[in-house]
């Protein structure tokens, strides 16, 4: 098994290059967005409380 992790700062751009990766290479992508949005959709979205 091959596992590749990419990370950086919010916003420079990890998903385009992951996608490109995944494009010319055998490699599948797992972004965050598919865990964290099935559980906004059960649990809803919150602000927890101070």
């Amino acid at each position: 098994m091959k596992l590749l992790f990419l990370f950086g700062d919010a916003a420079v751009g990890k998903m385009t290059v992951g996608q490109e990766l995944a494009k010319i290479t055998d490699l599948r992508l797992f972004h965050n967005h598919m865990t964290i949005e099935p559980v906004i959709e059960i649990f809803g979205y919150f602000t927890p409380k101070r």
